[in-house]
């Protein structure tokens, strides 16, 4: 089994280090698997530095080096290109993806050595096209917030719009497979005010497999004025609307 963990970089120079090292354990751990078992996942860590001007491109060539020296802690891929926004970053990521299945992790956040485990674990158990866990949120403390719900697919997609559950990618792993085969992607350029929210609903309009599992290894940090948490736009619900009109 292999993964691909998607991470959109923009001006987080401050808290980037912190995030690709807890991506750095989780894909060893995830790569070691689990000794005399063969419960092994390749992993491949997808950067897209979208222009930043605060060093945070450096920092990202310097984990590459880093972690290609130690020769562990995933295969990295860091791509530099002008500011176009989260939503083409999180795209051109999602193009470059070889693993059969796809994680995101935002570059203000970070991850518990667990996080790819736990989904490895969990989709060997069983088919599924998309699994998803709980998580922390980190706001000067970590509270454990809970992200269970229905896994019908059209009823997960009415509590995401009805704001029951959270549309977010970074505590869930999609089948690449699924993806592809559906022509999931993220919106165009300009939709850049939860881009990720609006994927998640179309994959969910495609009616896949979904599993929750009793795991908690991600820790969303609010910031104020994070590229990943901006202020909403009403424009960029559109695509919801659309998926109302489905259900």
């Amino acid at each position: 089994m292999t993964f691909s963990i998607v991470v959109p970089v923009y001006n987080v120079a401050p808290c980037l280090r912190a995030c690709l090292d807890s991506v750095c354990v989780a894909a060893e751990r995830a790569g070691n698997g689990e000794r005399g078992t063969g419960n092994r996942c390749g992993v491949e860590i997808i950067c897209v530095d979208d222009g930043s001007t605060d060093g945070s491109g450096e920092i990202l060539d310097e984990y590459r080096e880093k972690v290609e020296r130690k020769g562990d802690g995933g295969q990295w891929k860091i791509l530099h290109q002008t500011n176009q926004g989260v939503a083409i970053a999180r795209q051109v990521a999602l193009d470059h993806c070889t693993g059969e299945w796809i994680c995101s992790v935002d570059p203000d956040d970070w991850v518990e050595p667990d996080f790819l485990k736990s989904f490895c674990d969990a989709i060997r158990d069983g088919p599924a096209d998309m699994v998803w866990c709980d998580y922390y949120r980190d706001r000067g403390r970590s509270v454990r917030v809970s992200a269970r719900t229905d896994e019908n697919a059209t009823r997960h997609l009415e509590a995401i719009l009805q704001d029951r559950v959270r549309g977010s990618l970074w505590n869930r792993a999609f089948s690449k497979r699924f993806v592809d085969a559906n022509n999931v992607r993220f919106p165009p350029r300009g939709c850049n005010t939860a881009e990720d929210m609006a994927f998640l609903c179309d994959c969910l309009l495609h009616d896949p497999v979904i599993r929750w599992i009793p795991a908690c290894n991600y820790h969303y940090v609010h910031r104020d004025g994070s590229m990943c948490n901006p202020r909403p736009n009403p424009e960029a619900y559109a695509p919801f609307v659309r998926s109302i009109e489905h259900i």
